[in-house]
């Protein structure tokens, strides 16, 4: 299983993932362009879980989820 670096910016969220034999790595993003990400953490007992806090601009602070390792996310 291949490990996600997650990285949250001002300008959104990016994804650095590695090859299969992790010598060299693939940078895709930015998710939720504009917004800025605060935090992205994964959970130790489901590691296709994750959650995200952003600043949405207008809306103010506001927390997503993801089941599926990054690919979708609802809101809170």
């Amino acid at each position: 299983m291949a490990s996600t670096l997650w990285i949250g910016t001002r300008k959104g969220l990016f994804a650095l993932r590695p090859d299969s034999r992790r010598r060299g790595w693939k940078l895709t993003g930015p998710q939720f362009l504009g917004h800025i990400v605060h935090h992205v953490v994964q959970d130790p007992r489901d590691p296709r879980r994750l959650t995200m806090a952003a600043k949405t601009g207008h809306l103010g602070p506001t927390v997503y989820f993801s089941g599926d390792r990054g690919r979708s996310w609802k809101e809170a």
